[in-house]
């Protein structure tokens, strides 16, 4: 049996976890640069009975490796999609597939235009100033605006527009703190709370947040674990703000995710865990 991890060389922490997990286990660890994969052969292709997992995201610039991902995917690998038909498809955006699953997300707007008249609109809508703006596509917080006037929602517009990027309008919901929880199948294996300096309003930024190990009531785990599953995944980085009347609203799930910030913080094998989760999908014993 082989694991293949599809992965960039960004991504050293979980390589190397997830590279001693297989060694602890006895299976073969196959790292795919997805830069590097010659297309015409079928060498690289996993064999029945074989794990895949794609590390690299395609939001932090490696926009090879959902490409790579589909070329290695066959009916016979274990991944943590649903299905092979759920593997092979591009969702919309998370927060898309949760309105319509009923779950609480902050009020969004999915697409923006430089019309006045609906931006007033849509400002309306989603609760009034101060609303975020978001360019899909970034990470640890890039891209994320706060906008407390008219003036400057124009104006932010105007020029991502320019720079063609996929602009979405969000309710502002104002809190210190922000939960990320660990979902691997039907339960949460760990979880952190990300805590917003004080010179801003995000808690997840830069390379280096302010984080804690931390275990969050059952509402807000099982709100965790829909998220995930309604998406058609087993395992994803779930971001939750609290506001201060304790209602939930559901921002983003990460799949895949940067687990190892988690396992470090948490303690916990998270990496043996995927492993071992994949092996009991495909029938086949955990070897620890």
């Amino acid at each position: 049996m082989t694991f293949h991890c599809i992965a960039s060389v960004a991504q050293r922490q979980t390589i190397k976890l997830l590279e001693a997990s297989c060694r602890d286990r006895q299976i073969t660890f196959n790292l795919i640069n997805p830069q590097k994969i010659d297309y015409t052969s079928d060498s690289h292709l996993p064999l029945a009975g074989d794990l895949l997992y794609r590390a690299s995201t395609i939001q932090s610039g490696c926009k090879d490796a959902g490409i790579a991902e589909a070329f290695l995917l066959n009916d016979k690998v274990t991944t943590f999609y649903h299905s092979f038909e759920r593997s092979l498809t591009r969702h919309v955006s998370s927060f898309v597939v949760h309105q319509k699953a009923n779950l609480p997300t902050p009020k969004t707007i999915p697409r923006l235009s430089c019309h006045r008249a609906s931006l007033k609109k849509y400002v309306d809508y989603v609760g009034g100033f101060p609303v975020i703006i978001k360019a899909t596509g970034g990470s640890h917080g890039i891209g994320v605006m706060k906008v407390d006037s008219m003036e400057s929602l124009i104006s932010i517009i105007d020029y991502l527009h320019l720079t063609h990027e996929n602009i979405i309008l969000r309710q502002f919901i104002d809190v210190s703190t922000s939960a990320r929880l660990i979902v691997l199948g039907q339960q949460v294996v760990a979880s952190l709370e990300y805590a917003a300096p004080d010179d801003d309003f995000r808690s997840n930024i830069g390379n280096f947040p302010n984080v804690t190990a931390k275990e969050f009531p059952a509402p807000i785990q099982d709100l965790a674990v829909k998220a995930t599953l309604a998406l058609g995944i087993d395992f994803g980085g779930v971001d939750i703000l609290i506001d201060n009347n304790g209602q939930l609203f559901i921002t983003e799930v990460n799949f895949p995710c940067n687990f190892a910030r988690a396992q470090k913080t948490c303690d916990i094998d998270i990496a043996g865990l995927m492993i071992d989760f994949l092996l009991q999908k495909s029938n086949l014993p955990a070897r620890a």
